[in-house]
């Protein structure tokens, strides 16, 4: 009776300490999902502010275009480091040069051949890709690998086709038919 007290004993442990594991793992889950949500909403947050930020931007540049050359600067000084950091990226979105360049390449691009059109799309995911390259130098360096060993062992290697004795046969048949050879030194 006291070893099936013990067992009974030692399950209901078990158990209690089962469904204290469930609780806390359900509290993590449910914390872990309150954190994504949070993160996401940040994210989407920072995004919206450096959108209203580049546009605030452009407001500004508008605003200092109509302005007077002669008319003092110190208003608007007192954010240019904040003015500073967005500047890029609004003249980089607004560049009418960059738009140019990229409106000229894509019928560039769109006047190639099927062929060139190929390799253009390859080597611009080749090289516009870090793992692309290293897979790419991989492959590269295996495949001269593997054709330096075939060709090692396809080659021909003397030890097979005249071996020592072969070798000293011939010398000596030459010796017997034109005579030691004058001036050789030994």
């Amino acid at each position: 009776m006291e070893g099936a007290e013990g067992t009974q004993t030692m399950t209901s442990v078990l158990c209690n300490q089962r469904d204290r594991f469930r609780r806390r793992v359900q509290e993590m889950e449910e914390q872990v999902s309150q954190l994504q949500t949070e993160v996401s909403s940040s994210r989407s947050e920072l995004k919206s502010a450096r959108a209203d930020n580049i546009a605030l931007i452009e407001r500004l540049k508008f605003v200092q275009g109509y302005r007077n050359q002669n008319s003092q600067r110190t208003d608007l000084e007192v954010g240019l480091d904040v003015e500073h950091k967005y500047v890029k990226e609004y003249e980089a979105k607004m560049d009418p040069f960059n738009a140019f360049r990229g409106q000229q390449r894509d019928i560039r691009r769109k006047q190639l051949g099927f062929v060139d059109r190929a390799v253009y799309f390859v080597g611009e995911l080749v090289f516009g890709n870090r793992y692309a390259r290293l897979f790419v130098f991989c492959y590269v360096v295996l495949l001269h690998i593997l054709v330096l060993a075939t060709l090692l062992h396809s080659s021909p290697q003397t030890d097979d086709f005249l071996k020592e004795e072969e070798i000293a046969k011939l010398c000596r048949e030459h010796v017997a038919k034109h005579g030691p050879i004058v001036g050789s030194g030994d």
